[in-house]
């Protein structure tokens, strides 16, 4: 009981430094009798929860900061207008609209092809005779049908629907990383956010002990060189916290290039949506091959390996079947309506052409199979490095929030040792710094568990 009060008095200290309003010092805020050793630290997904339970107007105190009259946005809302605003998603569109009409080209091969032709033909002739016409218009429908090609243009199209498949599951594969780009950007604007109100909260007791200190210094309990050493502790502070609110404009920048915001917009607190639990790894590997962009290198060997079939094709006989319905005729040929031909084309030496060409297409295949190879041990190190990462970052979470409790418990005590006598202004001001260095810890430790959460969920393919 005593432990949760301890950490209830800490919070409501954190939030009222937020939201500007006076606050008592930590070891104000608590009795004596209140404070008791931290055994255990509170689960990975409390500290979480905890880190982004409060709301856009606390972010209105913060210097330089407001809230618009627009709602905070959410992560999911975030992303959703990211996929809107994605230059990269629509050209990849574009992308899978070229294979579609490549499809089409192809198909276009085993069609019968129609039209319509009208020529005349003149020459210096007396006339005299259907021979010695000087003019001979004609006018006809012509209609030619591939009737064999190799099979050319029959794997032309298993190529192009393959690269179709390709490409839209390299669209996918581009939103999964653009999951991955908003996460970053959102949960440094949460982190640098929280490291504000927490610099905040120091210059705050900085700014108590200079006070202190001076008038200690007037009663004559206190050096000067107390005081000094206090000040440039108080603009240090200061400096730290110009730092970071430049590192959240950057971090509120990037975000807003990626959903397509400017101006007056803030973000509100909130988690991934993700599940937290944290499974074995080899519950993540067995989804290594639902991976978009393991599938997608697959559907590019298919692709180079029917470009094989398509390039070796032109080491075969060709035969086309061409037929004319003529409506006008002049001279002998008038009595005759229409006329078909049957070619056949036996290549028999082309240079080294088509022998070239099944070459290159069978290294292009090669390649392609070496390149899904290497994507595939990619994918398999992005999964095991990112759920060590995940597994690291939640227990750090749980190590930076006991650090945190056994700093502030340390500067209490302190605080009552210096008003004994007992320890110097020193070594007070060095427990200031642990305590502010073990809550930023924390901060960063929260934001970069979501992020590797995130990052888990893209390395598996877990973003839907």
């Amino acid at each position: 009981m005593n432990k949760v009060m301890y950490w209830a008095a800490a919070c409501w200290i954190g939030a009222s430094a937020v939201v500007g309003q006076p606050v008592l010092a930590v070891e104000e805020a608590v009795d004596d009798s209140a404070v008791a050793p931290v055994e255990q630290a509170a689960s990975v997904e409390a500290l979480l929860v905890d880190a982004d339970a409060g709301d856009a107007s606390s972010v209105a105190g913060l210097k330089g900061e407001s809230v618009g009259a627009s709602q905070p946005l959410t992560f999911q809302e975030c992303y959703r207008l990211a996929l809107d605003r994605s230059e990269e998603l629509r050209i990849r569109d574009e992308s899978i609209a070229q294979t579609k009409a490549k499809y089409q080209q192809a198909l276009s091969g085993v069609l019968p092809r129609l039209s319509f032709k009208a020529t005349e033909f003149r020459q210096d002739a007396s006339g005299s005779d259907t021979f010695t016409l000087r003019s001979r218009p004609s006018k006809y429908f012509t209609l030619s049908q591939p009737l064999f090609k190799g099979f050319k243009e029959f794997s032309a199209m298993t190529a192009m629907r393959a690269e179709e498949s390709q490409r839209r599951l390299e669209r996918r594969r581009a939103e999964e990383l653009l999951y991955l780009e908003v996460a970053e950007a959102f949960f440094a604007i949460e982190r640098h956010r929280e490291e504000s109100a927490i610099l905040q909260e120091s210059e705050r007791l900085a700014q108590e002990r200079v006070v202190e200190l001076q008038e200690r210094e007037r009663l004559g309990k206190s050096r000067a060189s107390e005081v000094a050493s206090a000040q440039a502790h108080l603009k240090s502070v200061q400096a730290d916290r110009a730092a970071v609110r430049g590192r959240l404009d950057e971090a509120r920048e990037l975000l807003g290039f990626l959903i397509g915001r400017s101006g007056d917009w803030e973000t509100a607190g909130g988690s991934t949506g993700l599940p937290d639990d944290v499974a074995p790894v080899e519950v993540y590997l067995a989804h290594l091959p639902e991976r978009v962009d393991v599938q997608a290198s697959n559907e590019a060997v298919t692709v180079t390996r029917q470009e094989v079939r398509v390039a070796g094709a032109d080491r075969w006989p060709s035969v086309t079947a061409d037929a004319n319905y003529y409506t006008q005729r002049e001279g002998f040929y008038e009595p005759i309506d229409w006329d078909a031909t049957l070619t056949v084309t036996v290549p028999i030496f082309q240079g080294g052409q088509s022998a070239g060409a099944v070459k290159e297409a069978q290294s292009l295949a090669k390649q392609a199979e070496l390149v899904a190879e290497q994507m595939h041990r990619d994918a398999e190190r992005d999964i095991r490095t990112a759920h060590a990462q995940t597994v690291s970052s939640r227990a750090e979470v749980e190590a930076f929030a006991q650090a945190v409790s056994a700093a502030e418990e340390d500067y209490r005590i302190q605080m009552e040792e210096y008003r004994l006598g007992l320890v110097n202004n020193l070594q007070v001001l060095e427990v200031l710094d642990r305590l502010q260095q073990a809550r930023r810890d924390l901060a960063e430790a929260r934001a970069r568990a979501h992020v590797d959460q995130v990052r888990l969920a893209v390395a598996t393919g877990g973003v839907s």
